[in-house]
């Protein structure tokens, strides 16, 4: 039987060696622990396509992320071979597959997918910026670490209060660096962070910030944690997100309050940045008004 070519574009149009170590290590470092290929269709906006033989070809995306350089490379590729039959398949959680009758009929469906999609996308990740005053409720661990930092006349330090870190707030806590051009980094996470498993926790140190499995919510955490960066203020958020899980394959409903402090390192003098936060099922922003997706 003959094997099928397998080739991926990323969001820029290129095309990449899916199996590559380098590849899996440039987006997700060494704690992929799942398809790599299913993670960069479903969360970078890569494109795959397959050869079965020269007359038919397999074109898989995800419509709500992929790139418009991804959909010409691929839309390329088939009108230079010109196959005569064309599989499309959406990799949307209601997605399928539809058979096309060669490269007009293949550009045309993807075309309605792309146009469908925007009609019907709703915002994944919801938040409601949350003032910042007053001593809060003193049972509450946002608000005594609040105080704690305020206190401290910018000499507080993470480490000094790992006990409280782990178990009053249930070792939900983020340290995050800032590197070179202002890109953040990683440094350390909570054990009490559960939603992607234990294999990205233990290795995610050094990770850019927005190298999450649900890369999507990365990229929308790492532009809060910017906002602290740039105003050097603390900042408190009601959050309600839908995470996807690319290692169980799902997708599922986190709501919680989150607390940014920005920090400075006692050896090096420069600024950090801890995220700390609280689960609050009770937090519903998909039915409140007045609703950020920032």
């Amino acid at each position: 039987m003959r094997r099928m070519q397998t080739i991926i574009y990323d969001d820029k149009g290129r095309a990449r060696d899916a199996k590559s170590p380098s590849l899996q290590y440039e987006f997700y470092g060494t704690a992929c622990d799942f398809d790599l290929t299913s993670y960069l269709l479903d969360n970078l906006g890569f494109a795959e396509l397959r050869w079965r033989n020269a007359g038919a070809a397999i074109v898989r995306f995800r419509p709500s992320v992929v790139s418009a350089a991804a959909v010409a490379a691929v839309l390329f590729a088939i009108w230079d071979r010109m196959p005569r039959r064309v599989v499309v398949s959406s990799r949307e959680p209601d997605g399928d597959d539809s058979f096309c009758s060669g490269p007009a009929d293949a550009a045309a469906y993807i075309g309605d997918l792309l146009s469908d999609v925007t009609r019907k996308t709703t915002k994944p990740f919801l938040s409601r910026l949350l003032s910042i005053g007053g001593d809060g409720d003193a049972n509450d661990p946002l608000s005594t670490l609040l105080r704690t930092w305020s206190q401290s006349s910018g000499a507080f330090c993470p480490d000094d209060h790992r006990d409280f870190l782990q178990r009053g707030l249930k070792d939900r806590f983020m340290i995050v660096d800032v590197r070179a051009n202002r890109r953040l980094h990683i440094s350390a996470v909570g054990k009490g962070f559960q939603a992607y498993g234990a294999a990205w926790r233990e290795n995610a140190a050094g990770l850019p910030l927005e190298n999450q499995p649900d890369y999507a919510y990365g990229e929308w955490v790492r532009d809060m944690f910017d906002s602290v960066l740039a105003s050097r203020c603390p900042r408190l958020d009601e959050v309600d997100a839908m995470l996807r899980r690319p290692h169980l394959n799902d997708r599922i409903r986190s709501r919680y309050r989150r607390l940014i402090l920005p920090f400075r390192d006692g050896a090096s003098g420069h600024v950090r940045l801890l995220g700390v936060s609280v689960v609050d099922e009770t937090i519903d922003l998909r039915k409140k008004p007045g609703l950020s997706s920032a």
